[in-house]
């Protein structure tokens, strides 16, 4: 992925990361959904807490969510064109370098799901480089990602409410494998 052609977005990205809002969360998510043929951003949201619950994944609101749901609700009243043309982007941002900031499962269901249509979704790695990736290649049970705050909550989702066997690869990373109930 060429970044001289998105470098203008990840610096709005990034000083949006820099000087977030949400100030309370330890790092910073931005996401950006942008027309890939001019590579200027729609919309942009951010992680964010949204309540007072002592469960973490409970309050937590994560930056692609909080994008889906500013351009779904700006789109009711201006219609956004060509939506097969729409890609996401989203970066971590901890102490002024690029984290990993993959979208978790549930994002990605989000983003499946919406009726954006986006197809592409980009995100920074902690080695300060930027992935490219479909929506269905993040939605590939094999290897799926999980966010540190809904880690616990997702082994739960997976084993009792969809009967799967799960086995957890680091802090972040989980390989779901199907089961047949007996």
């Amino acid at each position: 992925m060429s970044l001289l052609k998105i470098q203008p977005l990840l610096n709005t990205l990034r000083h949006r990361c820099i000087h977030c809002k949400s100030s309370n969360m330890i790092t910073h998510h931005v996401a950006a959904i942008y027309k890939k043929d001019t590579n200027v951003p729609l919309m942009i949201g951010e992680n964010n807490f949204r309540g007072n619950s002592k469960n973490y994944h409970k309050c937590v609101h994560h930056a692609e969510k909080d994008v889906l749901n500013r351009l779904i609700s700006f789109n009711k009243s201006k219609k956004v064109k060509d939506k097969s043309k729409l890609n996401m982007i989203v970066v971590r941002m901890k102490n002024g370098e690029f984290g990993n900031s993959r979208p978790c499962y549930f994002c990605s269901l989000a983003i499946f799901n919406s009726p954006l249509r986006i197809k592409k979704i980009l995100y920074s790695t902690s080695d300060g480089s930027i992935i490219s990736e479909s929506i269905e290649s993040l939605l590939d049970l094999n290897k799926i990602h999980i966010s540190m705050a809904f880690m616990e909550y997702s082994v739960t989702y997976f084993r009792k409410y969809m009967d799967m066997e799960v086995e957890v690869v680091n802090k972040d990373t989980l390989i779901v494998k199907q089961t047949l109930k007996k």
